[in-house]
């Protein structure tokens, strides 16, 4: 069985933080792209999660 996610933009609160979900691949597995930007120095932090199907 394999899940697809739908690509989509979204804003919410992680820790106080705003973070932007920017893109997802749809592939086995499945690799979301998260950004978050640090409000007081306005640079955004990028990471990577993964999804695997069993």
């Amino acid at each position: 069985m394999k899940y697809h996610i739908i690509t989509y933009s979204a804003q919410v609160r992680f820790s106080g933080e705003r973070v932007y979900f920017s893109k997802v691949i749809d592939i086995d597995p499945i690799d979301c792209f998260i950004k978050i930007k640090d409000e007081e120095t306005s640079s955004y932090t990028e990471f990577v999660l993964n999804f695997f199907v069993k």
